[in-house]
């Protein structure tokens, strides 16, 4: 997969490379979708509001959120005024044994650091 070939290479590379996935633990586990443009409910307004309103330059009008740059703060969902913009929206996800037993595998990778919660990450860097 691509996210095996990127943190291969990174390895090759001596890059850290941290990772924060969801299948650490069994059963049904709540996780919050990133920001996203509902480019069907988008009206591709000639100045998009949202995008004026992004503290952080993240919203490409009519196409997609840079989530590289977007920080959740929501000021482009609550001045978009077609409802455009989706965030937080919760997703259940039930996680596999295979799942764990490989991100148990992957903590034991030299230059692999793994985190139960994107704050955590905070701490690291």
């Amino acid at each position: 997969t691509l996210v095996t070939n990127a943190v291969a290479q990174a390895g090759k590379g001596a890059v850290n490379t941290l990772m924060v996935p969801v299948d650490i633990h069994p059963g049904p586990i709540d996780t919050v979708l990133p920001s996203k443009m509902e480019t069907t409910k988008c009206q591709n307004c000639d100045e998009c509001v949202a995008a004026l309103v992004c503290p952080e330059g993240a919203i490409i009008p009519h196409d997609e959120i840079d989530l590289t740059k977007c920080v959740g703060c929501g000021q482009c969902r609550n001045t978009c005024p077609y409802d455009a913009i989706s965030e937080g929206k919760i997703i259940t996800m039930y996680m596999r044994d295979i799942d764990i037993e490989n991100t148990r595998k992957l903590s034991e990778i030299d230059d692999i650091q793994i985190f139960e919660h994107p704050k955590d990450i905070l701490e690291f860097i």
